[in-house]
């Protein structure tokens, strides 16, 4: 009601500014008393009319602004369970994306697992069928006393175990190796000796326990660049090396990785046939943040350096007066949703010990040899 209020006051102001420059008007001017008494009588009316005409209308305004407010109440209302909404969409978009995640990498997995899968190897044999056990009373009932009639089966024919001379030869010795290599690594030994300060009594033997560790684990390294100027030449960057660090920034061109770190996940793509998705997978379990596209650009990067040692090979294999062997050989390779034939052509050089296989040209043809 009180917003009401102010709103009829406010329009009142407005409707007196806009009369109060005009001047008033004496309408009874002229009149007799009785047209007074009349005039007066109507005006009486009038305003009693305008009167009830405004509580009527403040009556409405009110209902008015009543249903205003539970209109009001009712799009609060809303905005808040609409902004519950947003928020619960967004967090399922979230686990969403998280299972596509979760997905795909069991998808990429379960590829893997059917790459190494050639069908069913097992061979089906059928066992013969059992023939029918004998009866000892039919044998009985059948016999009349001649030697016909007579039957054994029932009766198990156990052969005399033979007995096996000894030979007097002796074992064949002759493969037996003059000695046996034991479990090693090349290298050196890490030995860790034990205390003799701390025996708590007499010491009777020592003996080293041979212990194999497989350890394998990233580093980051950080080499520190100069940004120097000599006289009357332009600024350059550049890496001095501290005594006993390496001597140049072991970075292969266009990485941040070196080439020994190209070379493993070269080896784990190309050689052990893993997904970029596993191998994403195992740089991260170890620690490391990198994307996927990001290792194939570095993979793309050192492609055409192999592209090139190829070549050197290729040159190295067939030199001249060099005696070459060539084979073909084949296998399976899974395409979509099945298995397809590809030829493999091999290319040896046992004198320089070169051996190169070529599988892009998946026909039978010899231009992969030639070109």
């Amino acid at each position: 009601m009180i917003d009401l209020q102010d709103i009829i006051t406010t329009k009142r102001e407005l409707l007196s500014r806009a009369t109060c420059s005009l001047s008033p008007i004496n309408y009874s001017a002229g009149m007799a008393e009785d047209q007074k008494e009349r005039y007066i009588q109507y005006l009486a009316e009038q305003n009693q009319d305008l009167r009830l005409t405004s509580d009527a209308m403040k009556l409405v305004l009110e209902d008015f602004m009543a249903q205003m407010k539970d209109l009001k109440d009712q799009v609060s209302s809303m905005e808040s369970k609409h902004a519950d909404l947003e928020n619960r969409l967004s967090e399922e978009h979230k686990l969403r994306k998280s299972a596509e995640r979760k997905i795909k990498s069991l998808q990429e997995r379960l590829d893997y697992a059917h790459q190494e899968r050639f069908g069913d190897r097992r061979q089906k044999i059928k066992s013969k069928a059992k023939t029918g056990d004998s009866d000892r009373n039919k044998e009985k009932d059948d016999y009349d006393g001649t030697d016909d009639t007579l039957r054994t089966d029932s009766v198990g024919h156990v052969q005399s175990p033979e007995v096996k001379e000894p030979s007097g030869k002796g074992r064949d010795l002759s493969n037996r190796p003059d000695g046996y290599k034991t479990t090693g690594v090349s290298g050196e030994v890490i030995e860790h000796p034990s205390d003799l300060t701390k025996v708590p009594g007499r010491i009777i033997e020592r003996r080293m326990v041979r212990v194999f560790s497989f350890r394998t684990f990233l580093t980051e390294e950080c080499f520190e660049m100069v940004h120097y100027a000599e006289p009357g030449k332009k600024p350059r960057w550049g890496y001095f090396p501290s005594e006993g660090h390496p001597e140049v920034v072991t970075r292969f061109e266009g990485t941040k990785a070196t080439p020994e770190f190209l070379q493993a996940i070269a080896y784990e793509v190309y050689v052990k046939n893993v997904t970029f998705g596993l191998l994403h997978q195992w740089l991260t379990d170890m620690g490391m943040t990198v994307s996927k596209n990001t290792l194939r650009n570095w993979l793309k990067k050192g492609k055409k350096y192999l592209d090139e040692l190829v070549c050197v090979l290729k040159s190295i294999a067939l030199e001249k007066d060099s005696i070459v062997n060539c084979d073909e050989t084949w296998c399976k390779v899974r395409k979509y949703d099945h298995y397809k034939k590809c030829y493999i052509w091999v290319l040896v050089n046992k004198a320089r010990k070169t051996a190169i296989f070529f599988y892009e040209n998946g026909s039978r043809g010899r231009e992969v040899l030639t070109d």
